[in-house]
This record gives structure tokens, sequence and C-alpha cells, in this order.
């Protein structure tokens, strides 16, 4: 008496899902770094859409983690090109606003 494994579509489906929501969260953490490294706000605000993109396909811990590091990446970048850290040259020295 063997048993045969019959995967379900919907099992199909939801690792697929899952694996789609890893990838994002991974690209949106990606982003949010490149976007420190270069002090770019629009790579931040893209990380914390891929973010809740993965969060919302199913990687819960990710997502939820790369959509609060984007955002506590979004407001350094904010605080150092105004140049609000001492020792630190505004990089948009006549404003960002």
């Amino acid at each position: 008496m063997s048993r045969q494994r019959t995967e379900r579509p919907d099992a199909k489906r939801s690792e697929l899902s899952l694996l789609a929501g890893r990838a994002a969260a991974l690209l949106g953490l990606g982003l949010a770094l490149f976007g420190a490294l270069g002090a770019e706000i629009s790579m931040e605000v893209l990380g914390i859409i891929f973010g809740i993109t993965g969060y919302s396909l199913g990687s819960r811990r990710l997502g939820a983690f790369v959509v609060v590091f984007s955002t506590v990446m979004l407001v350094l970048v904010l605080v150092v090109s105004r140049g609000y850290l001492p020792g630190i040259e505004p990089t948009y020295p006549g404003g960002l606003f």
C-alpha cells in the first residue's frame, strides 16, 4: 500500500506566491541599501513598495522588515541630505524643499 503524493493546484500556487513575495522583498531590500549609499530618496520609496508587495504575497516577516528598514533609511537619507548631522555637508545645499 504505497501512498502517492498528489499536489493540489492551490499548494503550487501558494508556493509560487511565497517565492514571488520573497523575491520582491529581497529586491526591495537591495533597492533600500542601494538608495542609502547614493542618497536616493526614490530608491527608498521603491524599497517600501516592494516590501509591501512581498508582504502581501505571503512573505510576512521579510516584507515587514523591508518596509521598516526602507522607512528608516528614507528618514536617514532625508536627514543627511539636509545637513542635519554634524560633520556631514548637505547633499542639496540650496535645499531639497
